[in-house]
């Protein structure tokens, strides 16, 4: 009897053991993915309230060259940029999450085709700390090349412009220009993001028609609409309706944000917290969903949006970034630019969308920059015909990959 109770006790404390790792385990992509997602919500609002008509982002795609570039900041920078980026003051758990959730993004077991890289691009001859290359190739595999900012800045930036495009399967074919770099110029730290995925079902090729689109200040324009009917992830309040549409495999989906008719056209603020409880509220219901096809580009310069998110001392010649190199001459380093362009266009068939951020480091001579219906069943209506919100979700992680919004889709000529 007592070998039977030694033998009980000793199988439950394997339970409780295996129970608490893989419990601990699942944290770690979802505290990234939230301190990328609260992130990336503080950026969008400061976009939305700077852009005019439709634009997109990605949220991981800037969270992640910035996590890098934090990675060799000390002191009141590395505070700053990880209290602006809701990251972790633990830099190991940071490291291994991010490892963590880009592993994913990578597994063989998706449907859909992603693909997340990581560049460095150094003055050659500069004295970068080689902790710094060890922890960036190991946690964020960060390939690295020297190049020569100060004499060859024009293929400098080619060869920036060569990788970015490669990574984004030639959607973005440059991002950086020969005038973004001087002989300030030390290091450019840089991350790529592209998906291709097909919808979990085709929208209906019958609902491939027109329809009226009625703009911000009230004006209607004709528009190509995509239609479906049949059970979605969906929810409504009284100022929202929001609808998953899942792509093949079920590990991505897109989020359609939708103010209730009779609200401004301009959509409301949006930030992580109303995102998570949208996403923890959703029931599958029969939905109609129409909304227009889209293709969306934009380009940001982010210097003057981070500094007005609180990132302004890295900025700043009082930045410190004596992590990623060895300092001589007396001489610091601070962030003089970060760009950010990003490309999503949906169809009937599903989505192709890429993105990419670069932030240059420089000597800081620079100061910051000012289908089966069931009858039982009510139907609800997603009718997306006024203004609305889009994100690219991963289910696995809950990271929001692409964010944007669409006030003005292509009319029909």
């Amino acid at each position: 009897m007592d070998m039977i109770r030694k033998v009980s006790l000793l199988t439950l404390l394997v339970l409780l053991i295996v129970a608490s790792s893989s419990l601990s385990a699942r944290p770690a992509s979802e505290s990234i993915a939230s301190a990328s997602n609260t992130f990336g919500m503080d950026l969008y609002q400061e976009i939305d309230a700077r852009e005019s008509g439709n634009f997109c982002f990605s949220p991981y795609s800037i969270f992640s060259a910035l996590s890098m570039t934090a990675e060799g900041a000390r002191g009141e920078t590395e505070a700053v940029m990880r209290r602006v980026m809701s990251l972790s003051e633990d830099r190991e758990t940071t490291r291994t999450e991010f490892y963590s959730v880009n592993a994913d993004l990578l597994g063989e077991y998706r449907s859909e085709t992603i693909g997340v890289a990581n560049g460095l691009w150094v003055q050659d001859d500069f004295p970068v700390r080689p902790d710094f290359l060890t922890l960036t190739d190991r946690y964020f595999d960060a390939s690295v090349s020297g190049l020569d900012f100060i004499n060859h800045a024009g293929e400098a930036t080619s060869e920036i412009n060569r990788w970015v495009s490669e990574k984004t399967e030639d959607l973005i074919p440059s991002i950086v220009s020969e005038g973004d770099f001087n002989e300030n110029t030390r290091m450019v730290l840089g991350n790529a993001i592209y998906l291709k995925a097909e919808w979990s079902e085709e929208f209906e090729s019958n609902n491939w028609q027109t329809d009226d689109f009625v703009l911000e200040d009230g004006e209607v324009i004709p528009v190509t609409k995509i239609a479906s009917q049949r059970h979605f992830d969906y929810y409504g309040d009284a100022d929202w309706n929001i609808v998953k549409v899942p792509y093949m495999g079920g590990s991505l989906s897109m989020v359609f944000i939708l103010p209730r008719e009779g609200n401004p056209g301009t959509l409301k603020p949006v930030d992580e917290s109303l995102v998570r409880f949208w996403m923890n509220s959703v029931r599958s219901e029969l939905v109609q969903v129409t909304v227009p096809v889209f293709d969306v580009e934009t380009r940001l310069a982010l210097s003057d949006i981070l500094i007005a998110l609180g990132m302004a001392d890295p900025f700043s010649s009082n930045a410190d970034f004596s992590g990623l190199y060895i300092p001589e001459d007396g001489k610091r380093l601070a962030i003089d630019t970060v760009l950010h362009q990003s490309k999503l266009e949906i169809d009937r068939y599903g989505t192709e969308a890429a993105a990419s951020t670069v932030v240059g480091i420089g000597v800081t001579s620079i100061m910051p920059p000012n289908n089966d219906i069931v009858p039982e069943e009510d139907l609800i209506i997603f009718h997306a015909d006024h203004p609305f919100m889009f994100l690219v979700r991963d289910e696995v992680s809950g990271a929001i990959l692409f964010a944007g919004r669409i006030s003005e889709p292509d009319p029909i000529r």
